[in-house]
């Protein structure tokens, strides 16, 4: 899975114009409190950002940058449905506030809420058809949903406006990436890097080019550097742990999946590789904890029925074991056929 930069929250300077413009028909205290809670988001200081915004729209129910910028700030706590409300609210009170519907996607995205993320940002893009932003935030959804030639569409468009944005470029390699074009994506992937050393998800997207390639220790190269730019990965501490799982390295796989689990710990391709890791240790009955766990989180997480399946015949339950090879096999599991030909009579 390539991990592309997250999808960006407006904190520009049309917040600031907007409220500048209502200033003079708003109470001096409603104003005050508006300008505290703007100057704690710029710091992130959400939770006191979010008690200002409380007073400015106790004050002032139809103020709505305060009800736009109430919810980034609950959006920067990660209360993402109170954040729609608040984003909803500001639309309602203003029909053509722009920045909320813009924010309003980037939260309806983070909850998987993909089709109503893009009819926000579809509304957007009319109004400003040459921000970039607006097009990398579209594609990056469209990418989510699987639409890769629309998002392909986004991305260009935003080299078209912007021709040295490397976030483009990442993120047009990540859609060759998942359509198997490994030689045009890291040729992307590099470009990007070119442009700005400092992409960390170029060099994790470029382990991943080369782990498909069978080229582990390259792999674990560009997962290194990654890392070194941003420890606390989730993604790319589980795509190192993985390549540790391929050359056999057990304790330093652990290691990278346990720190990934602790930031990030509903990611089921990190749950299946702790799997992996102890099917490989034979603690068999502790693999099959993991791997049904990731199943209840994602049942399509790549190759986990194969995984689950080897996970039961080791412990004893051949009936489930074939069971789900079976499944797997009509998943598109290649390698199913053959456990089911060895194991399933």
């Amino acid at each position: 899975m390539v991990i592309s930069r997250r999808i960006l929250v407006f904190l520009q300077a049309l917040f600031l114009l907007f409220a500048c413009a209502e200033e003079g028909a708003r109470k001096d205290s409603t104003i005050r409190f508006f300008r505290r809670g703007k100057m704690a988001l710029e710091n992130k200081e959400y939770q006191n950002a979010i008690r200002y915004f409380d007073q400015a729209i106790q004050e002032d129910s139809t103020f709505e940058a305060a009800w736009n910028n109430r919810g980034v700030a609950l959006f920067g706590v990660n209360n993402y449905l109170k954040a729609i409300e608040d984003y909803t609210k500001a639309i309602e009170t203003d029909s053509v506030f722009w920045d909320a519907y813009f924010n309003r996607a980037n939260a309806y995205y983070e909850i998987g809420e993909y089709p109503k993320a893009v009819s926000d940002l579809n509304k957007v893009v009319i109004h400003r058809p040459d921000s970039a932003v607006v097009y990398t935030n579209r594609g990056t959804i469209l990418q989510a949903m699987g639409k890769y030639d629309a998002a392909l569409a986004d991305f260009e468009k935003v080299l078209e406006l912007e021709p040295n944005n490397s976030v483009a470029l990442v993120n047009k390699g990540s859609v060759f990436y998942n359509q198997n074009k490994l030689e045009e994506a890291q040729k992307l992937f590099e470009n990007a890097l070119a442009i700005d050393k400092e992409q960390d998800f170029a060099y994790n997207n470029l382990g991943l080019v080369y782990l498909d390639r069978g080229d582990v220790t390259k792999a674990i190269d560009y997962f290194d550097k990654a890392l070194d730019l941003n420890p606390a990965a989730p993604y790319y501490l589980n795509n190192r742990g993985y390549a540790f799982l391929e050359m056999g390295e057990l304790q330093k796989a652990y290691k990278d999946l346990e720190k990934s689990l602790l930031y990030k710990g509903d990611n089921s391709l990190a749950i299946r590789n702790m799997g992996i890791y102890y099917l490989e240790s034979k603690a068999f009955d502790k693999a099959l904890q993991f791997f049904e766990k990731a199943k209840n989180i994602d049942e399509t997480t790549k190759d986990l029925d194969m995984y689950l399946g080897t996970a039961y015949l080791k412990v004893g339950e051949k009936d489930k074991a074939c069971k789900a090879w079976q499944l797997g096999l009509q998943n598109g599991c290649e390698k199913c056929a053959q456990l089911i030909t060895d194991n399933c009579s």
